[in-house]
Parts: structure tokens; sequence; C-alpha cells
């Protein structure tokens, strides 16, 4: 996720935010500091990505060599990957 989709989320969900502010060195958005909101936003991310790793991991109830646990397995690790980019 990049800080423009993180802005464009914070607008949306209503938090006011202030792209431009000369009295401070970095953007600013209801008393958060951008790279603060960014960090958060990446932490819940991973941690959403987890959760669905997680469920295809799990999915794979059948025998571990079976097509459908192969494939439950790469999803997995397709979706932890995302976190790499």
């Amino acid at each position: 996720m990049t800080r423009d989709d993180i802005i464009r989320i914070a607008e949306k969900s209503g938090i006011k935010f202030r792209k431009h502010l000369e009295d401070f060195h970095s953007p600013y958005c209801d008393g958060i500091y951008i790279e603060e909101m960014e960090a958060f936003v990446q932490l819940i991310a991973a941690a959403e990505r987890e959760a669905c790793a997680k469920v295809a991991d799990d999915g794979c109830f059948l025998h571990d060599d079976s097509p459908e646990a192969k494939f439950g397995k790469a999803c997995a690790a397709a979706i932890r990957a995302r976190g790499k980019k």
C-alpha cells in the first residue's frame, strides 16, 4: 500500500487531513503525522494478509500432497508475498 493509498483511504474515512501545512515538517492529519499513520496502516495490512494466508493454509485439511492442499499452500504463499513488495 502506497502513501497515496493511505492518504486516499484516510480522506475517504473522514479523517481530516492536511497535506500542506507550512507549520509542520511533515503532512499532518488529526494529530497524527503521516509517518505514524503509514506505519499503523502497514501493520494492519500485514495482520490481515497473515490472517488470510492462515485461512488458505488451514483450508488444506486434506492430505498434504493433494492438489487442493498444494493450491491452498500456493495461495497462502502468494498472499504473504504481497507484503514483501
